[in-house]
């Protein structure tokens, strides 16, 4: 995929890695609420879902809030499901997923993902900033 929708991604994901950097996570949070509630692009919104769950691990709440973590794993899944192959997203998912399985203590599954996500990562043929290495 490349063009608009592409752009809209890649600067977005510029933001949240700000965000990230700087250790925000609770402004990264609520700017992935704001893209989920005003976007319907299964892509897009599978971006900011997954920022969020980069965020909630970031701040220790994938562990005391686990229910809520699985529900927003679920609806990533979901997403890219609807969106159709994006490998930068699709690895970076299974990454996250890894470490959620990790803090989980679930050693196998977290090998699982983190190799899903690397196959993923050289699939991948974005030429945007948020591919860059």
């Amino acid at each position: 995929m490349s063009g608009p929708m592409e752009d809209t991604l890649a600067s977005e994901w510029l933001r949240f890695r700000e965000l990230t950097t700087a250790g925000r996570s609770a402004e990264a949070i609520e700017l992935a609420d704001q893209v989920t509630s005003d976007s319907s692009e299964p892509l897009r919104v599978a971006q900011a879902l997954i920022e969020k769950l980069a965020a909630v691990i970031n701040t220790g709440e994938a562990t005391t809030r686990r229910p809520a973590t699985a529900m927003l794993v679920d609806a990533i899944e979901q997403q890219l499901r609807r969106g159709g192959p994006h490998a930068r997203l699709a690895g970076e998912y299974a990454v996250l997923s890894g470490i959620i399985a990790y803090l989980n203590g679930s050693l196998n599954t977290a090998l699982t993902c983190v190799v899903r996500g690397e196959r993923a990562i050289r699939r991948m043929i974005e030429e945007t900033v948020a591919a860059a290495p």
